[in-house]
Parts: structure tokens; sequence; C-alpha cells
């Protein structure tokens, strides 16, 4: 009897344990009392661990909450969440406006109607991946006509779906798309619905709606509106030739479905104040005459095969464009660095690298990306135009005839200032590139390379002189062991240390320079150690207790 108590009272020590962890620790603002909380989200780290039990802590100041995240918190059953809401029967949650449910399959109609109920004041609320239907969605729009941000989404998580890990997930990447976009429970005269009676919508997400096709008519009555993203709506028909309103105060469009169409005509009047654009485009680009939108700060495109028509767009900031499988004229480089001095971000898909005698220079560019390219050395240095910058990813393109260590010491390590350098899946890198590295570029601190022949000695002579070192990737670099990483915590680089990738290393044997960095890293985000022998039991305990 006693055993049986004295484990009783065990148990009850470590669920008060977790109790208190989940509930003290994750909420915004910790350090203020928890009764008079305002904004409550749970940290991503606990939100497994939030269950009904836990929402119970939560029914004295429930009455002071103004915003309530629950994302992803999957635990949380449909019966819990409407306990708390209904924690005071007699007085209704009025100062309850922002209300966060997405990702959490239990949230269904019944959890709509509850809210209805108890939260007369909300003007936004986040319905992604939940397992609400169309009536509930009408039901929601009929009682908050002044809702002003709207999120709803078929968006699952397939690998919980199918119980899928890391490794299964590609042999069942087609299966699981499958199912990840449903679509299945609100239909497009739902979304008629809702944007015909709330009308003071200024945020309208409709992820994954597969079914909606054509755009609903009131559209064209969504004045207020600033964010507009209808991300995997297949076969959409965005016409916005025929909702100029809607396009006055529009910020942000995000259309990154292939398959997207855009009717064209008027599209942007030169006093628009769009400011970030991810689009997806079929057909030829607008014309001239449509204007150029002054304020555009990011600006994406995918045309295949035509060139898009830039505009003298001066304010642009980031520029990401997808050419698909089409080339690049030249000219085209002139035109933009040329048109747009104040371009910063600069990212590429094509298969064509610019050659330098076609780009200007441009001193504002810090940050540079181009996937998928091939890179001829004898084209000239095109990297010396950009002479600020700090950021350089040429992940999956190649350097012509297999120069990729002859092109790092000529024309990356002119780059003084560069702080990131990612070639992933781009080329051998050997000893004499990375010296060079250590060499020019001082203030490195992000490297990932692949396939490479980089040797331990000149690892270590990188490592040793980097002081803020935060990312390391060496996936597939046979002839590194694991004892350069012990120099990460004899020099104290792990405190800033987030991204470590030491996969199919087959050289790291010897787990303790692994599990020693492991143990020190406290910030470690990101660990990467497939078919890596060096990650043992004990390895695995120094990941937990630094807990990712």
């Amino acid at each position: 009897m006693c055993v049986m108590l004295l484990s009783c009272c065990m148990l009850l020590c470590v669920v008060c344990s977790v109790y208190n962890e989940v509930l003290f620790l994750c909420v915004q603002h910790t350090i203020r009392p928890l009764l008079f909380q305002e904004n409550v989200e749970f940290k991503s780290r606990y939100r497994h661990k939030v269950c009904d039990s836990v929402l119970l802590g939560l029914r004295k100041q429930i009455l002071n909450v103004e915003s309530l995240s629950l994302k992803k918190c999957n635990a949380v059953t449909e019966e819990g969440l409407c306990s708390l809401l209904s924690a005071h029967p007699e007085q209704r949650l009025c100062r309850l406006h922002t209300l966060d449910l997405s990702f959490n399959r239990r949230i269904t109609a019944e959890t709509i109607s509850c809210v209805i109920k108890q939260c007369p004041n909300l003007t936004a609320i986040n319905l992604e991946g939940t397992n609400i239907d169309g009536a509930a969605l009408r039901r929601l729009a009929v009682a908050y006509p002044n809702l002003r941000q709207l999120r709803v989404g078929e968006f699952r998580n397939t690998s919980k779906t199918f119980g899928l890990n890391r490794g299964d997930r590609s042999s069942l990447i087609s299966s699981a798309k499958l199912a990840g976009w449903q679509g299945a429970h609100v239909a497009p005269p739902d979304i008629e619905f809702v944007t015909q009676q709330c009308k003071q919508l200024d945020t309208l997400v409709l992820r994954g709606l597969w079914k909606l096709r054509d755009q609903p008519a009131g559209f064209r009555e969504l004045t207020n509106l600033t964010y507009l993203d209808i991300t995997g709506c297949h076969g959409f028909d965005l016409k916005l030739n025929t909702v100029p309103a809607m396009l006055a105060k529009l910020r942000v469009l995000k259309l990154r479905s292939t398959s997207t169409k855009i009717t064209t005509g008027h599209f942007f009047t030169s006093d628009s104040m769009l400011e970030t654009a991810f689009l997806s485009l079929e057909g030829p680009p607008p014309s001239q005459q449509a204007g150029s939108p002054p304020h555009l700060r990011a600006f994406r495109l995918e045309l295949n095969p035509v060139v898009p028509f830039l505009g003298r767009l001066s304010n642009l900031r980031v520029l990401d464009i997808m050419f698909g499988m089409s080339t690049i004229p030249h000219q085209v480089w002139n035109e933009i660095l040329t048109n747009i001095p104040n371009l910063e971000v600069l990212r590429l898909i094509s298969d064509v690298w610019p050659n330098a005698k076609d780009v200007p220079d441009h001193y504002n560019l810090t940050s540079f990306t181009c996937s998928s390219a091939t890179i001829n050395v004898e084209e000239g240095n095109l990297l010396s135009r950009f002479a600020n910058l700090t950021s350089l990813n040429i992940s999956k393109s190649k350097v012509a005839n297999d120069m990729f260590d002859k092109w790092v010491s000529s024309s990356v390590c002119e780059l003084g200032k560069l702080k990131r350098f990612i070639a992933v899946s781009s080329g051998n890198l050997k000893d004499n590139g990375l010296d060079r590295l250590t060499q020019c570029c001082p203030d490195l601190r992000e490297l990932a390379v692949s396939q490479s022949d980089v040797s331990d000695a000149s690892l270590s002579r990188f490592l040793s002189t980097r002081t803020r070192l935060t990312r390391l990737g060496l996936y597939n670099c046979n002839n590194i062991t694991t004892d350069p990483l012990s120099i990460i915590v004899e020099h104290k680089l792990h405190s800033r240390f987030k991204w470590l990738d030491v996969s199919r290393c087959t050289a790291m044997k010897e787990a303790a320079p692994l599990v020693r960095l492991l143990s020190q890293c406290h910030r470690l985000k990101r660990l990467l150690v497939e078919q890596n022998q060096a990650f043992t039991t004990e390895a695995l305990v120094a990941v937990k207790q630094v807990a990712l």
C-alpha cells in the first residue's frame, strides 16, 4: 500500500511539473502574473503538451484575454476548448478579439457554435487546417459582419497523417501530396457568402481550396483588403481587371500555385500600395500601359516561357523570379539592375547564369540566390559586380568543367563582406578553396557544402578563426571526422551555433566530440545526422537535454 501511495505521489509530481512548465513557461510575458495575461500563445516546443487539463489553468484569467492562440495544440479537444470559453457562463468574453485554432483537426462546427455564443467581439480568426464545414463558415460570417481577418484552408500535416518518419516521406510523397490538400469541407458558394457578408475584411487567406475556381463576386466589395493569399487554389481565375477597388489598398498578394491564372488588363495603377507579391502568371505579362506599382517591395513572377516586363520599380527591395525552363535574355539583367537601384535581395530559379558583361555594378545588393544554373567561368566574374554582397546561395547550381573549387578561390573570395555561403549540391570544394575562404572572408558565419573533399586540417583552420559561427553544413563530406567539431566548443563558438548537418559523413565514427558539442549547443535548432555512425544513443540523450 505504501509503495502504491508513493508511486501515485511521484506521478502527481511529474504531472504537476509538466503542467507548470507548459502553463508558466509557454505563455507570453511570463514575468507578469498569470491572472493578468492579455495575449496567450504557447511556444512551438510545448504545443504537444497543451491539453484540456492545461487549459483549466486559464479559466480564471480567460475574461482578461484579448488574444488566444492554440495553433497546433493537437491534444486540445473540442470539449476542452468549449469548457474554457464557457468557464464563466454569466459573462461573455467581450475582450477576446483574436482567436487562432489552426492545424487542429479536432476543431469542428460545434466549436464554431461555442465561439459565436461566447465571443461576441471577434475581429480575427484562424481556422486553417481545421475540420470545419461550409455551414459553420456561413454562421461565422453572419455572427461577425465586421470581421477583419479570416484564414481558412485545408492543409494537413502529411507526416502525422501517414505516421511517416523522415526516411519514409520520399517514397510516399505522391500519396502524401494527394491527401495533404483536401478542400472538401468548404465549397465555392460558402466563400461567396463570406465575402459578401464580411465587407470589412482586410486579411483573407484561402489555402488549398482546390474547388475554388472562379473569383467570388464579393471580392469587388472588399475595398479594405490588404492581404490576400489563395495558395493552392488550383485553377483559380483571379480577374484583377474587374476589382480595381480591391487593389487600392492591397499590400500582400500570394498566388503560389503554378496553375493559378490571372486575367490581366488594368492590373495595378501607378499609385498602387502593393508591397509583397508572390505571383504565378500564365500568358503575356501586363502591358506597359498598366503602370508599375511604385511602392512595391517584394515581387515574384513565375513565367514560362515569357520574360516579365518589370517597369521602373525604383522602390523595389526584393525581387524573386522563377523562369521555369526558359532562357533569360541577357539584356533583362541590365534592365533589372539599372532600373531598380535600391534592390537589396535578388533570387533566381533559372538554368542560365547571368553574363558579367551584361550586368552593371550594383552596390546596394546584399543577398543573391541563383538555383539550377550552370556557371561558366569564362563569362567573367559576375560577383565582382556586387561588391557589398553578404549572402550568396548557389545551391543546385553547377560550375562548368568541374571548376567549382577554382571558382570559389577566384570569384567568391573577392566578397570580403560575405557572411553566408550556401553551396549544397553545387560542386567539390577542396582544401585550397576553403583556405581561401578562411583568409578572404573573415566574417563568414554560415557555410554549407556537400560532397566535398575538404580535410580535417582545412576545416579546423576555418573553425578556429570563426567568432560568430551559426551554421555548418557538411553533407556527404567523407574526409571529415568528428575531431574538428571539438574546436567549436574549445573556442566557445557554440553560444551562437544553431544549425549542423553531418549527414552521410562516413568518416565520422567517434561519438565523444559530437556528444560534447551537442550537450553545449543550447541554441541548436536543426540537426541532420542521417547515416552518421557518430550519432549514438549518448548523442541522442545530449540532444534531448538541449531540447531542439
